[in-house]
């Protein structure tokens, strides 16, 4: 069994969360009538968003513009509201105003279709695999790489940070830490500490590196704080250990393509491959428009869609989505949306716990594996002693260990967004004799590992 998507009479904007709603309800499509297909439709279906018309699955046009309205961040890309960075707050975005970050709406709109198609036909359909090799749920863990040189400041901005808020025993034991790493390189141990810990997991992360040029306006300003060339043992660190490489655009990124296009050239001659993924420092970005500008230059996926100061998601949804504007025109870059970063808690709230950082992540992590989706999580590399951050590194490795109790397909952010966009092109053709749909990918090839293990 598998559903047809009757579009005629939807705006492009309808369309685009019509697709977005059948992609992650995981019902196989097809792009004609087929024997046992049900088409879905959009109109009004009352209070449920769902209801079935002369065997057809009709979704509320109320649904369809809740979908729209999360995925193109409508109620944040004309406010005039930023912060001290130059970020929309939380709480002019449609679930941080309300308190419901931690909502995965879309995606529960997802469900409730596959449930109503199911009710319809009496039975579950064979559905599509959430995620490769079996895993109902994947994670993408990233790392934003702001300190290389003069690690000392870090320190110290850190230490003034630990001074007022009264955290003088934590300050001690970073102090100290300090002092005994001088001359000892303790930027890059801590980076191999970590990749140590997710080498013991089998996990492949994805890198955002900065590269553009650092000043002292840049530097004070917590933007650039050093030159690419500095990072060239910890890119070959990061590259021999096969994980992904991204930039970490600076603020003048977020609006110029000059910029934008410049940062990217200088990274990629300096790890000597292209480079598709990005994500805006501090999260800085113009809502969407930054996500286009990408999209212009090649960049396949952005990973900066998140809350700076909560843990939650900002789109309603925990995958890997396509972006589009507000008038439903594709943008060409898919989005894997920030779920949790660790100094979410540290910096903006005061939490000063390592192990509540990791509560907090798993929190998160049980809704998105709820759900079957992507969570996406940022442990910052300089999260280590002689930072500021005593009993940060065996909290990362906490967190790593637990996520992989809940045996999730650990991917990097562009190895999601390329086998979620394959899974999102193929179609059922037919069917086999036994009932199995055929699924074919755009070339007419058989794509049947995309088809549910259990419906194989």
């Amino acid at each position: 069994m598998t559903v047809l998507a009757m579009l005629d009479g939807l705006s492009p904007l309808e369309r685009y969360a019509m697709d977005v709603l059948l992609d992650l309800s995981r019902l196989p499509r097809t792009d004609r009538m087929l024997d046992g297909a049900t088409p879905v439709t959009a109109g009004a279906a009352g209070a449920t968003g769902f209801n079935v018309v002369e065997g057809r699955v009709v979704v509320d046009r109320n649904i369809l513009a809740e979908t729209a309205a999360l995925l193109t961040l409508a109620a944040e890309r004309d406010s005039p509201v930023r912060d001290a960075r130059g970020r929309v707050p939380a709480n002019v975005n449609l679930l941080g105003a309300t308190g419901r970050e931690l909502e995965p709406v879309v995606q529960r709109h997802a469900v409730a279709l596959r449930r109503v198609v199911a009710a319809l036909r009496g039975t579950m359909p064979a559905l599509l695999a959430p995620w490769p090799e079996g895993a109902r749920w994947a994670v993408a863990l990233t790392h934003d790489l702001d300190l290389v040189r003069w690690w000392g400041l870090g320190y110290a901005a850190r230490s003034l940070e630990l001074l007022r808020r009264g955290e003088w025993r934590r300050w001690m034991r970073a102090t100290g830490a300090a002092l005994g790493a001088v001359g000892r390189g303790p930027v890059l141990g801590a980076i191999e500490r970590l990749l140590e810990v997710e080498a013991a997991h089998g996990v492949t992360s994805t890198w955002f590196v900065m590269a553009g040029a650092p000043s002292l306006r840049s530097v004070l300003a917590g933007d650039v704080t050093y030159p690419i060339e500095s990072a060239r043992s910890i890119l070959e660190q990061i590259r021999t250990r096969g994980h992904e490489v991204g930039l970490h655009g600076s603020f003048a990124t977020a609006q110029s393509d000059a910029m934008l296009r410049r940062e990217r050239d200088t990274l990629e001659q300096a790890v000597g491959r292209s480079v598709r993924a990005t994500r805006q420092h501090f999260l800085r970005m113009e809502p969407l428009a930054t996500q286009e500008r990408a999209a212009a230059l090649g960049f396949t996926v952005d990973s900066t869609v998140g809350y700076y100061d909560r843990a939650g998601f900002r789109l309603g949804v925990a995958d890997l989505v396509p972006l589009a504007d507000g008038s439903g025109r594709a943008l060409g870059i898919g989005e894997a949306p920030l779920v949790w970063m660790d100094r979410a808690s540290s910096k903006y709230r005061g939490i000063e716990t390592p192990a509540a950082w990791i509560d907090e992540a798993l929190t998160s992590a049980q809704v998105v594996e709820s759900v079957e989706g992507l969570w996406v999580g940022l442990w910052h590399p300089n999260l280590a002693a002689p930072f500021g951050f005593p009993d940060a590194e065996p909290a990362f490795a906490d967190l790593v260990t637990r996520l992989a109790a809940h045996k999730p397909w650990f991917a990097t952010v562009s190895q999601v967004a390329a086998w979620r966009g394959r899974r999102r092109s193929v179609r059922v053709t037919g069917f086999e004799a036994g009932g199995r749909p055929i699924l074919t990918d755009p070339e007419g090839a058989r794509a049947d590992e995309f088809l549910e293990a259990r419906a194989a």
